[in-house]
This record gives C-alpha cells, structure tokens and sequence, in this order.
C-alpha cells in the first residue's frame, strides 16, 4: 500500500510555478460537474465554472475548455418527451446533437453574463492525426482566444463511429494539450483526486497529492469504474495525464465542484492530485526555469 505520495510544494516549486507563472491551460469538466441528476445542465455549477473562468483570463490565463455531457443532457431531454430513450448507437447519436445545444446555451448565457463569449469546435481522430491537422487545431484555437473568445470542445458524438472515435474526453482534453503546446492539463472531475483506494467504498483510502504518470502502480489504485453521467473513470484520467506528461505538460485532477477550485489550484494551493511528466525538468523548460531535482516518494 501507498503510505505517502505526497510532496510539499514548497520544496518543489516546480509545480507552484506551472500554475502561478503558466498561461495556457486545457480545463476539461466531467459529466458530473456539469448535470444534474436528472441529466439536465446545472446552470448553477456552469455559472461558476464560467465565473472562474473569467477571473483566470483576466490574470494573463488563455483557456481552452473541453466539456462533456451532451449525451447526459440529450438523453435527459428525450426521457421527459419519449420516455426511455435506449442506449443504442444511433441513439446516442441523437442524445449527442440534442445536449450539445442545450448545453452551448447555457454557456454561452454564462459567458455573456462574464462579459465574454464562447466559441465550438466539435472534433474526431481526424482532427487530431498528424501534424498538418494538429496545426489547423492550432490555428483555430488561436484565433478564437485572440478574438477574446473561450473555445469549448467535444469531441464530435453525433458523428463518431469506431473508426474515428477518440474514446472519451479526457483523452481528448490530453490530444487538445499537446496540439496546442498548453502549460497544464486540469481534469474536473467528481472525486478529489487520486485515492490509494475507492474512496467511495474504503473508509483508509487517502489522497495522492503528487505522483509521477510513470510508476505503474498509479494506474492500479486508478481501478476502472466511471461515473454516473461520464464514459471516464479515474483510470482514463491517469492514462490522459501520461499521454500530457508525453510532451512535459502536468496534469491536475481535482474535484470539479469543489468551491473556486479553478483559482485555488492557480494560487498553488493544494488541491486534488498533481501527476507529474517522468522528468520534472521539463516544467521548468517549459517556463524557462532551471532544473529541478525529481522529489522524493515515501512508499511502503
């Protein structure tokens, strides 16, 4: 068993810097951030997000936010006019376009409640496979921040099949890193972080504050269960830090619900789990900071 994992920022600034020095973040949000139980959006929670949102692009902060859902919201809306809507391929399909629009107006009413407006970009596989698509991301992605929008992503469910699916989001909210060279990957999600254990179902399981993507006993206390909502559980997490920690870029995963937790992580208090890239030198590239030493684990 894990008995610490944990590693006081202060003695590795790497980490405090990436959130208080670095200016381009990937925000993905979970299904159950985002809906209620009933599968409609939480206009509350939204409110928020997007309030948070606004608050980090005022302090230099670029955003790009990958949201999911829209299947969530687009079944929720075919039960209250059909009943059960089955779960079927073509089905979810039709729950994918029905949700996603439900939920772009209640960002978009966010945003402009912020003073601010939100851009889409609904993607496949193909939109992420080399380097000449990755540039075209690239592009739009920039365009839209420097026109002062928030660009809002999904990958495009009304449309995929097994050919072209990228699987879930928070792979797509680690494709989406990479592409556009981002600072940090935040993953918002309905657990606090990493656990030695289902919290849920273990009254010892304790936190991982910081760990590396590279030990592979972090992917064994992610286990495999998703969410009510969500096609993600920790464990697609974990394997979307590893494929971030690819190009240097660290990943938080953090309870999405959590009071102001966007602007607490950019304070560099400590908040969820830190998953670290197997060389932490690469934070300090990234920003132009010197090397650092990698920090000193306490396992059993």
């Amino acid at each position: 068993m894990l008995r610490s994992a944990k590693v006081e920022l202060r003695q590795n600034p790497s980490t405090r810097h990436v959130t208080c020095l670095g200016h381009r973040w990937v925000i993905k949000v979970g299904s159950s951030v985002l809906t209620r139980d009933d599968g409609q959006p939480d206009r509350v929670a939204i409110r928020g997000l997007v309030f948070q949102i606004a608050a980090l692009r005022e302090q230099g902060v670029e955003i790009v936010l990958v949201s999911s859902g829209s299947v969530s919201v687009g079944q929720g809306h075919l039960r209250e006019r059909a009943g059960d809507p089955g779960t079927d391929a073509v089905v979810r399909r039709v729950a994918a376009s029905l949700g996603q629009a439900a939920l772009m107006r209640v960002f978009q009413e966010s945003f402009e409640a912020c003073e601010t407006f939100c851009g889409q970009l609904l993607l496949t596989s193909a939109d992420l496979s080399g380097r000449h698509a990755q540039r075209r991301l690239r592009r739009s992605l920039g365009t839209l921040l420097t026109m002062g929008a928030v660009p809002i992503v999904n990958e495009n469910d009304a449309t995929t099949h097994a050919g072209n699916g990228i699987g879930n989001n928070d792979l797509l909210a680690a494709h989406v890193a990479r592409a556009w060279r981002a600072d940090l990957l935040v993953l918002l999600t309905d657990q606090g972080g990493l656990y030695t254990a289902d919290p849920r179902r273990d009254a010892l399981a304790r936190l991982v504050e910081v760990c590396h993507g590279n030990d592979p006993r972090i992917l064994a206390m992610a286990g495999g269960d998703t969410g009510v909502h969500g096609t993600g559980g920790m464990a697609t997490k974990i394997q979307a830090a590893i494929l971030a920690g690819g190009r240097g870029i660290p990943t938080r995963i953090a309870a999405g619900r959590q009071s102001h937790v966007l602007l607490r992580i950019r304070r560099g208090e400590r908040v969820g789990t830190w998953v670290l890239p197997p060389a932490t030198w690469s934070l300090g590239q990234r920003l132009g900071l010197p090397a650092l030493p990698q920090p000193a684990y306490q396992w059993a």
